[in-house]
C-alpha cells in the first residue's frame, strides 16, 4: 500500500497498568487497517528506560486486514497471551518482537497474511530456549 493515506478513524486500548498491553486501530478512508501494539514510551516506563523514540513498538502500516482477523487479534491481547522481547543499546530500547501462542497465530494466519510480518508464533515447549539470549523478557496480563 502507498505511504500516502488518510485516517478516517481511531480507536486505541490503553490498560492504566503497564503489564497490560496496549492496542490501537487506525482506519483508513480506503478501507484499510493499521494495526499497533504498544509503545515505546510505556515500554520505557515498564523498564526504567530513557525515552528516545515515540509512536508503535510493534504494529503494520495499513492494509486489508478482515475482521475476524482483528477479533482474534483483540481477543489475545486481551487475554494476555502476548510476549515481547525486547533488546536495549546502553539502557535505550532496541527491537521490540511479538509472539503470541502458536495457535492463536495460526488461526490468525488463517483469516489473513498481514500478521506473519510483525509478529512470530512461539509453542509452550520452545517458549523457554526460544527467548533465551533475547534481551528483556516481557509478559502481559489479562485485562
Amino acid at each position: 500500500m502507498q505511504d500516502d493515506y488518510r485516517v478516517v478513524y481511531e480507536v486505541s486500548f490503553e490498560p492504566e497498568k503497564l503489564y497490560k498491553a496496549r492496542l490501537e486501530f487506525w482506519l483508513t478512508d480506503s478501507g484499510h487497517v493499521s494495526v499497533g501494539v504498544e509503545t515505546y514510551t510505556r515500554l520505557a516506563r515498564r523498564l526504567s528506560s530513557p525515552v528516545v523514540r515515540r509512536g508503535m513498538a510493534t504494529g503494520c502500516e495499513p492494509g486489508a486486514i478482515s475482521r475476524d482477523a482483528l477479533v482474534r487479534l483483540f481477543r489475545v491481547v486481551t487475554h494476555g497471551s502476548l510476549v515481547m522481547t525486547v533488546s536495549t543499546f546502553f539502557g535505550v530500547i532496541t527491537s521490540p518482537k511479538l509472539y503470541m501462542p502458536e495457535a492463536d497465530f495460526r488461526m490468525i494466519v488463517d483469516a489473513d497474511s498481514f500478521s506473519a510480518r510483525w509478529f512470530q508464533p512461539i509453542s509452550d515447549e520452545t517458549r523457554a530456549l526460544k527467548f533465551r539470549g533475547s534481551g528483556k523478557v516481557l509478559l502481559f496480563e489479562p485485562w
